[in-house]
């Protein structure tokens, strides 16, 4: 679960683009983001995950998602920068697993991760 970017809230089908950069940063088709704007507390239920998956209208590429799997909220700060929260969490991602030398994007990109 992504708190929303502020930077470009009206991005179309967000969940299904969140869903493509785990499958890219991860190799792996199994998580699933969300947008939110306040952190959420408790877990989604199965239910409101095939209702955000049936919004995104792709849900035929989604069907490897793994609906028990564990939920967190992840808060991402870009610090001073002019990142976008989405496009820090991208380059926080390729750094600290190695596909990108540029390890100055640690510095400036502040993620809490807030199990549910």
């Amino acid at each position: 679960i992504f708190q929303g970017d502020k930077k470009s809230p009206d991005q179309e089908h967000r969940s299904a683009y969140l869903f493509y950069m785990f499958d890219w940063i991860f190799n792996n088709q199994r998580s699933f983001g969300i947008r939110e704007f306040s952190v959420r507390k408790q877990p989604y239920t199965t239910q409101e995950i095939n209702t955000e998956i049936d919004a995104t209208t792709l849900k035929y590429g989604m069907n490897m998602i793994n609906h028990s799997g564990k939920q967190a909220v992840v808060v991402i700060s870009t610090g001073d920068s002019n990142l976008s929260q989405t496009r820090a969490i991208i380059n926080y991602l390729l750094c600290k697993f190695k596909i990108k030398n540029n390890h100055s994007y640690l510095s400036i990109s502040k993620i809490e991760f807030i199990p549910l």
